[in-house]
């Protein structure tokens, strides 16, 4: 975490068997710690996303452009209540 916790960076890299070795990264930048802007990678394909946090609710959601021809883009949303505090 970097900017006084406003900055994450993370980022993998595997490999499974016999396959390449395969990475991933991605970035999030925190505003005022209700407002998340995510970016990422993985294996060639995007993904963005952000995040709001209500103190009880969190709502995130995502956009990914998976490999061109094989399957629309997908997006993703999440709704998380926290029962019984933080």
């Amino acid at each position: 975490r970097f900017l006084d916790d406003q900055l994450l960076l993370c980022g993998e890299a595997h490999r499974k068997g016999e396959r390449p070795i395969t990475g991933h990264a991605g970035v999030e930048f925190t505003v005022g710690k209700v407002l998340a802007l995510r970016a990422g990678i993985n294996e060639n394909q995007v993904s963005l996303g952000t995040g709001l946090n209500l103190d009880t609710f969190r709502l995130d959601a995502s956009w990914q452009n998976p490999k061109a021809g094989v399957i629309e883009d997908i997006y993703r949303f999440n709704l998380t209540v926290a029962l019984g505090g933080k």
